[in-house]
């Protein structure tokens, strides 16, 4: 028992020195940071920008935005190409059609007392 006790004391003497050192260290922190040093959350705060930064800043993704979009060529269909798109479209409609068979049947809107009887 007197072993235990005597464990017990040599515990908290470590523990009391090891709360001096951290108090120690807390306190050269401090001093550093005051001198202005380059200790780590010395900022605080957002960082400023003047508006003549943001502006050239926003001027040059403007200007990689238009550079991007320059290089994209601009895609002109005729009448006639369109017509043959559509009819090429209403093919591929038409052939789908034929392969599964016309599930939906012709599609109308639903009046407003047909809704109301399909919820009741």
């Amino acid at each position: 028992m007197a072993q235990l006790t005597r464990i017990l004391v040599d515990l908290k003497k470590r523990r009391d020195r090891a709360r001096a050192e951290a108090a120690r260290l807390d306190r050269a922190i401090k001093a550093l940071a005051e001198l202005g040093g380059n200790a780590p959350g010395r900022r605080g705060g957002p960082r400023r920008m003047s508006k003549a930064a943001r502006k050239r800043i926003a001027d040059a993704q403007r200007a990689r935005w238009a550079k991007i979009r320059g290089e994209r060529q601009k895609r002109n269909v005729s009448p006639a190409g369109r017509r043959r798109l559509s009819e090429s479209a209403r093919a591929r409609w038409a052939a789908s059609r034929k392969a599964h068979g016309d599930s939906l049947g012709p599609v109308r809107l639903l009046s407003k007392k047909e809704i109301a009887a399909m919820h009741e």
